[in-house]
């Protein structure tokens, strides 16, 4: 229960944060990072189980995942499904001039801006971050099977980087906060 109440304010319009300064980013990193250790009754001062290990075992994103996530899926209903209607209509096909092989590659025209603002408009940050998807994602047919596959992408991009691009130490818990996660 901890762990939908936590989720969802966490997640509340995170779509719209896409872009957000690294201050604000990390604000929110802080709140998540700190919320399983309350999800898993573990103690904060506990050097040998990281937030990071409980975040991975938990199968949460960081925040910067979650947005892009939160991102990308609407640009999948849009694309594949046609609906909503109003992210269809802000959503192109990429329509090259001559056939080249990237024709195929069921890209999205990224509109130009001259503003920062505009950048973190869906129009702009949506086909970005859909264009940026590997292929086998953005070819996906099935709905269930895309977010399975973005979120392994999100996470196989964490577990070799975290947000600040830095690598990150293996994770690991401690066996007296193991045997708290495995009620979870």
């Amino acid at each position: 229960m901890a762990c939908s109440i936590i989720g969802s304010r966490i997640d509340y319009c995170n779509s719209l944060l896409i872009g957000i300064s690294e201050q604000n980013l990390d604000r929110l990193q802080h709140v998540q990072s700190r919320a399983p250790l309350i999800v898993c009754n573990a103690d904060r001062r506990d050097r040998h189980t990281p937030s990071s290990a409980l975040l991975h075992h938990l199968h949460w994103l960081p925040v910067c995942r979650r947005i892009e996530f939160k991102t990308a899926t609407p640009c999948f209903t849009s694309v594949k499904l046609g609906t909503p209607s109003y992210i269809t209509n802000m959503l192109k096909p990429q329509e090259p001039t001559r056939t080249l092989r990237s024709s195929k590659l069921n890209l999205l025209s990224v509109p130009s801006t001259y503003t920062t603002l505009g950048l973190r408009h869906f129009s702009m940050s949506g086909p970005r971050l859909w264009n940026e998807l590997p292929h086998d994602i953005s070819h996906c047919q099935c709905k269930s099977k895309m977010l399975n596959l973005i979120s392994r992408h999100f996470t196989s991009t964490i577990t070799r980087t975290n947000i600040a691009g830095c690598l990150i130490a293996p994770l690991t818990v401690s066996d007296k906060n193991m045997s708290k996660l495995n009620k979870y």
